[in-house]
């Protein structure tokens, strides 16, 4: 009977044991979900804001006017720049005529011509001017942080809104710089989102370019698989792989 129990006891504690090995958790790490594109908008022009349409938080469609600037001076400079390209247009043909009839040399054309190349590229750069009196979304997302405010006297260079594309985000993810032995691009995961309790499945769209030789750890990106509008970016959460070691 001795025998018997002692035999008992030693087939239960293999089967822990098998048991134990068997459920040994799926590799994991921590992620940080980040958008597709982000951006700083900065002013391409020193002028006065007169209209800043979106606010923090708030979607934009691509192409939308973010911001514009009170672009009255730079149009003047413009029509200027216009009158100033008619008066030598003028002056060339009247040129152009005279060397006809070798009433001037082939220098006054010259010269002439040259104004009119002179004062077409002034016109071009009035008009690149006013173009830069509206900045329009480069692609649809919404607005992070607002850097200045309406009827403010900007710089060129000051920074006036950042914003992000969110209609798909990325996951990062800084695991062991061992784990490239079998992680793949294409390889399945899922992630549990700290913020909102749910998981949600991806995949390894890219593999880091550098090991960190320190830590020896390096970062891998992750795609959602389809859309999570639940989701925001700077959530974070746990990445789960499904294939091992």
């Amino acid at each position: 009977m001795r025998v018997r129990s002692v035999l008992l006891g030693t087939s239960v504690m293999l089967c822990i044991a098998t048991g134990s090995a068997l459920a040994d958790p799926a590799p994991s790490a921590r992620g940080l979900l980040v958008p597709a594109r982000e951006a700083v908008l900065s002013a391409e022009i020193a002028g006065r804001l007169v209209s800043i349409p979106v606010r923090p938080g708030q979607r934009f469609n691509k192409g939308s006017v973010l911001v514009e600037f009170d672009c009255r001076f730079y149009q003047a400079r413009l029509a200027e720049g216009r009158g100033k390209l008619a008066a030598a247009q003028a002056r060339l043909a009247s040129n152009q005529q005279l060397h006809k009839l070798n009433s001037i040399g082939d220098l006054d054309v010259a010269i002439s011509r040259a104004e009119v190349q002179e004062t077409q590229a002034v016109v071009e750069a009035a008009a690149l001017t006013i173009e830069r009196c509206k900045l329009t979304a480069p692609w649809p997302g919404r607005v992070v942080q607002q850097h200045a405010k309406t009827f403010e006297s900007v710089e060129a260079g000051k920074e006036l809104l950042e914003i992000l594309d969110d209609s798909s985000l990325d996951l990062e993810v800084i695991v062991p710089s061992s784990w490239l032995a079998w992680l793949k691009v294409g390889a399945p995961l899922s992630v549990s989102v700290d913020e909102t309790g749910t998981n949600h499945p991806a995949r390894i769209s890219r593999l880091g370019a550098r090991v960190d030789p320190v830590s020896q750890s390096v970062t891998i990106y992750a795609t959602l698989d389809g859309s999570a509008p639940d989701l925001v970016a700077g959530m974070s959460g746990t990445a789960t792989f499904s294939s091992s070691p």
